[in-house]
């Protein structure tokens, strides 16, 4: 195979450990084996201790698959029949194996006290080892957000009682009261109670800092001026209107901005009166790329589009920028600070840490208490972070800061001198795409600068071995003329290199542009979306399942937003074919969670009408809109009219399933109140047959699952003292503020379904197929504006009252700059949705209109949306050719043979609840049964004497873990000695009552024979591959087998064995039989598991110590 395009690059970073690396790795370039490959090295040619090395990616399902390959790969290095990697590898390393296992087994050995994690789980280790530098609860707990929500709502209760309660009866204090009552009610004529309570909630958050001014500060000034200037300066140099001196209505806009931006960089007198009312804030409108004059032309379109910018900014901060607004956040600020200081004091007592607060005391405690840096920085010796273009700038300065040199101790990111080879970063800025998660080009930029200027290696990877040349042909087209390098806002294109063309693979065409028209008329937004979705199911019904070229698991939908979810689920639901949602948010909108609130909330108020046509019409009584009307008309929508429902007028049946449906709301409806929420709950999953029904009605065992989810979540709040009415409440608020709450995990990779997911989720993912469809729509907002921004180059940070609107001068900068970031960083969104594909790369969307930032906006500007090569689908054409497969009539079950069914399921469900999850080997023996005491016929010592026996086992077993059996001193030299007063001691200081001069005459005895037996001296000879081995595998009737292997070794023959020590005395001639009835189920367990690590099907033998024999069973 040929050598890769950047094999150089790629070799330099895994190899050369004296100096620090960027690594730039573009789409599918494999930076994971790179990554494994660079730990590999500094494990086993630099020497260092897998304690000492430090990798942190974005997820922890990344971290995992980096220490799950580190350690297959060092397994593999172990393997008696070592692969072509492995002897390359060891060649690359310029050592013999010889050399190298005492590290292997060294790292083996303690992977699981790796520092290999997320960014958050490696704060957290830092605090946890500093708690008191960090003024940290050393028991401190990381908070999803719960527990600051439910303590803030306590506090601010409390204190709005004592501030707008009754008057105090103390002079001195009611004195203090009345000036604050004043201050509220000059506030509160402006602003709702509810704003300022979100306002408070937001300041106590760990990543705001109080300190913060929130005045129009010099900087903040300045930079109004600078933005002032430059639209001011918009104008100069241009002709006027018809070249005849006259002016353009924009240019009067122009000029507009710029003297309101002058006017508010004055400095604001926070103590001044607020105005009566507060104008409505206006709309701002875009200026359209066809407004531009058309005598300023002879501009270089880069240079309009970038004045266009400039001018979006200025009229956007204008609007939002006046002296009564900046007094309005300051005055609510002040007003706020007592409650937020006393919410954030009690968090902290309480042992609370938040997740950004991980980042921040950690960072804060890195960079300000030397001592403590200087420890850590000896402690880990090698830092390699993945995804560092999605770093924020808190993450960023605590591994810079880490990676400084010993002895230092800067006190500025600019002052920082890195240790040599002590930090490797890989990242790829053209896939930043997390801002809204804190991620910040500029920070990624400067940090990587900061670290080339420090002498650190620079490499590119750019051979991909993701796609072929189909796909990324049209890609590099693409975006080497829309990907144009910006400063702090984009980098420049690298272009990837397309995996080769493998013998024998068919060149097919990668890329394929679906556009959706219509004869007649206007193609409507969902019209489009809804011919998009036909148009995929009927793609993936042809080409996917059993038979065909793709799986239906090798198919994925990436989604820009969910919004439009439910419109391309439905065709794959009417064609019968699989898939999973994987995106946050949408477990609260699937419509079985949807229904069982529906219910719930119908238990809590029989007279919810809204919540009951809900239910009515869900599967559990499929009554349709007619049906419902009637019972409407005639006031028979509760269930205590279920005794009038025969005027209702509608159908036999469905008269009898209403009446069967209100009879169980009315028993469930009785239990309101007088049983906890979980058994609740757990009738409603019992007696409703909302388990059954929604599963038939909607997804099957996804449903079935979700609804699960959701009961054990009611069950949870229960436990914790919820009553019903607060349990819906609580996720009533929760679907309101579209929390983020992922589907009940149901699928794994081995599912073979469809895979949906917005474009986020999709990142380091990729799938043989992809379907980017509504690529032709505007892209949405991110939803409301936040109440709190910081803008770290800056150094300032934004405050927004949100109903009213109103935000201060530093936010109005932040999000005029905001708008610019969002446009560059939807490129790279684009980029990262067509790099996920393999094989195939669908692109679907409206084929006459488009917005210019809709991906297919953006791909016209790249020169591939275009009518030639864009397959024309019409809307009245192909939506009625649509066909669903038949799935036939099913037949009738009868009421016995359900019976017998739901039967046949408890009995099955009895057994799995009665069975232990979890088995070890030891358990399979056929050892005789031991019976209680109280049954007589038993020495009553005997518990006594087999407490006894285990202490003896556990010493001899320590002893022959740590003995070297190719010792030529043996058991009368001083190592043997050693070894034996080491397990010896450690058993008195586990278990300070044995009898210790016992202990050591029975396990001296024991091992002294043993060792000078053939079968010690067989163990000489022997290869010892393994000892006390801890195993984890599936046992064979579908639980989790677990346990330790004594020894693993091959003998002298070269053949696979486990040992398994013994210290029970068989009669002489009886111990071949003795293995094979007590011990054979065992080691057939132990050869299971070693055949599922290595693949190789060891002899599993007893090794009896009292005998000095080893039998093989």
């Amino acid at each position: 195979m040929a050598e890769p395009v950047d094999h150089a690059d790629r070799e330099r970073a895994r190899t050369v450990l004296d100096r620090n690396f960027v690594v730039a790795a573009g789409a599918g370039t494999g930076k994971t084996t790179l990554l494994t490959d660079r730990i590999l090295f500094l494990l086993l040619k630099k020497g260092l201790r897998v304690q000492e090395i430090v990798a942190l990616t974005f997820t922890e399902k990344a971290a995992g698959e980096i220490r799950e390959r580190v350690t297959q790969k060092l397994i593999d290095l172990l393997a008696p029949e070592r692969g072509e990697w492995a002897e390359a590898f060891l060649a690359d390393l310029g050592k013999v194996l010889d050399e190298v296992k005492p590290l292997i087994e060294k790292a083996l050995e303690a992977m699981d006290r790796a520092q290999i994690g997320t960014i958050h789980s490696f704060a957290s280790h830092i605090l946890k080892l500093y708690p008191l530098e960090a003024g940290v609860d050393p028991a401190f707990e990381v908070d999803d957000g719960s527990a600051l929500d439910e303590l803030f709502e306590s506090e601010w209760a409390l204190w709005l009682e004592g501030e707008l309660g009754e008057a105090p009866a103390d002079r001195e204090t009611l004195k203090k009261w009345t000036l604050r009552k004043e201050r509220w009610l000059e506030l509160l004529r402006l602003v709702r109670l509810e704003d300022l309570a979100a306002l408070a909630r937001t300041l106590c958050e760990e990543e705001v800092s109080l300190a913060a001014s929130v005045s129009t500060t010099p900087s903040i000034c300045e930079r109004i001026k600078t933005l002032a200037a430059a639209t001011r300066a918009l104008c100069a140099g241009k002709p006027g209107k018809d070249n005849k001196g006259g002016r353009y209505a924009i240019e009067e806009d122009f000029e507009r901005a710029a003297d309101a931006l002058e006017a508010a960089a004055a400095p604001v007198d926070l103590a001044g009166p607020l105005p009566e009312t507060f104008a409505r804030l206006p709309e701002g409108k875009n200026l359209p790329r066809d407004k531009w004059p058309r005598n300023w032309a002879e501009m270089d379109e880069r240079e309009i589009l970038e004045q266009i910018s400039i001018y979006g900014r200025a009229r956007d901060a204008a609007r939002k920028i006046s002296p009564e607004r900046e007094r309005l956040i300051a005055k609510s600020v002040d007003l706020l600070t007592p409650v937020v200081r006393r919410v954030r004091r009690l968090y902290a007592r309480r042992g609370n840490v938040g997740y950004y607060g991980l980042l921040a005391i950690a960072r804060d405690l890195v960079v300000k208490n030397t001592a403590v840096r200087e420890a850590l920085k000896g402690r880990f010796k090698a830092i390699l972070i993945d995804e560092f273009q999605d770093t924020d700038p808190a993450q960023g300065e605590l591994l810079l800061f880490l990676g400084e040199r010993l002895g230092r101790s800067a006190k500025t990111r600019d002052a920082l001198k890195f240790e040599p080879g002590k930090l490797f970063v890989v990242g790829d800025p053209k896939q930043s795409i997390y801002r809204f998660r804190g991620a910040d080009i500029r920070a990624y930029e400067e940090y990587k600068n900061l670290l080339l200027a420090d002498g650190a290696g620079r490499c590119s990877l750019v051979q991909n071995f993701r796609s072929h040349a189909g796909v990324l042909g049209p890609v590099n087209e693409a975006f080497s003329r829309i990907m144009r390098e910006e400063s702090g806002l984009q980098p420049p294109y690298e272009a990837i290199t397309p995996r080769p063309h493998e013998k024998g693979e068919p060149k097919e065409k990668g890329l394929e542009l679906i556009g959706i028209t219509v004869e007649e008329g206007k193609l409507s937004s969902e019209d489009c979306r809804a011919q998009e979705a036909a148009w995929i199911a009927r793609w993936i019904s042809e080409h996917c399942g059993e038979g065909k070229k793709f799986r239906f698991g090798d198919s994925a939908l990436l989604l820009r937003t969910m919004s439009s979810l439910a419109t391309y689920l439905e065709p794959l639901k009417d064609a019968g074919i699989p898939y999973v949602v994987e995106a946050e948010r949408f477990f609260y909108d699937t419509q079985e969670v949807i229904d069982f609130v529906n219910l719930l909330r119908v238990l809590d108020d029989p007279s919810d009408r809204i919540a009951t046509v809900g239910l009515l019409r869900s599967p559990l009584v499929c009554l349709d809109d007619e049906e419902i009307y009637r019972l409407s008309r005639l006031r028979l929508l509760s269930f205590y009219s279920a005794k009038e429902l025969d005027r209702a007028g509608i159908s036999k049946k469905a008269e009898d399933r209403l009446k069967r449906f209100f009879g169980v709301l009315s028993r469930l409806h009785d239990r309101v109140g007088r049983v906890p929420l979980g058994e609740l709950v757990g009738s409603i999953l019992a007696d409703s047959f909302i388990l059954e029904l929604c599963s038939e009605a909607y997804q099957r065992d996804q449903t079935a699952s979700n609804l699960m989810k959701f009961g054990r979540m009611a069950a949870e709040a229960g436990d914790e003292g919820a009553t019903l009415k607060e349990f819906i409440g609580l996720i009533v608020e929760t679907m309101r503020e579209s929390a983020q709450e992922g589907e009940s995990p149901l699928a794994d990779e081995t599912l073979d379904a469809v895979r949906v997911l917005t474009v986020h989720k999709a990142k380091g993912l990729e799938f043989p197929v992809v379907f980017l469809p509504n690529a032709a729509a505007a892209p949405k907002g991110g939803g409301e504006p936040p109440l709190y921004k910081v803008d770290w180059v800056a150094g300032t940070a934004g405050l927004r009252l949100k109903k009213r609107n109103v935000c201060d001068a530093a936010m109005a900068l932040i999000e005029a700059e905001e708008t610019l970031r969002e446009d560059k960083e939807g490129l790279r969104l684009l980029y990262v949705a067509m790099t996920r594909a393999k094989e195939h790369l669908v692109v679907l969307g409206n084929a006459t209109k488009r917005d210019a930032k809709s991906f297919a906006g953006r791909l016209e500007e790249g020169g591939l949306w275009t009518p030639d090569a864009i397959t024309a689908v019409s809307l009245e054409e192909k939506i009625t050719a649509r066909t669903v497969p038949q799935t036939g009539k099913k037949p009738a079950l009868k009421p016995a043979a359900l019976g017998d069914a739901w039967k046949t399921r408890e009995t099955i469900c009895r057994e799995v609840q009665g069975r232990a999850p979890f088995v070890s080997p030891s358990s399979l023996g056929h050892e005789p049964e031991k019976r209680p005491l109280a049954e007589g016929g038993e020495d009553p010592n005997a518990e006594a004497a087999r407490a006894f026996a285990a202490s003896v086992g556990i010493v001899c077993h320590r002893v022959l873990e740590l003995w070297d059996f190719a010792n030529e001193q043996g058991v009368d030299g001083e190592p043997y000695k050693a070894v034996f007063e080491r397990a010896i001691g450690e058993l008195t200081r586990a278990e300070p009552g044995v009898d210790e001069r016992r202990l050591r005459d029975e396990a001296e005895a024991i091992l002294e024979s043993f060792l000078r037996s053939e079968a010690a001296s067989e163990l000489g000879r022997s290869e010892i591959l393994a000892r006390e081995l801890p195993f984890v595998c599936p046992s064979q009737d579908g639980r989790v087998m677990h346990g330790y292997i004594d020894l693993l070794y091959r003998d002298p023959k070269g053949r696979l064995v486990v040992g398994d020590y013994k210290t029970r005395d068989p009669k002489p001639g009886e111990e071949a039989e003795t293995a094979r009835r007590e011990f054979g189920p065992q080691g057939s367990a132990y050869a299971d598991a070693i055949e599922h690590a290595l693949g190789e099907t060891p002899e599993f033998r007893v090794i009896f110590l009292r005998a000095g024999k080893t039998v093989a069973c």
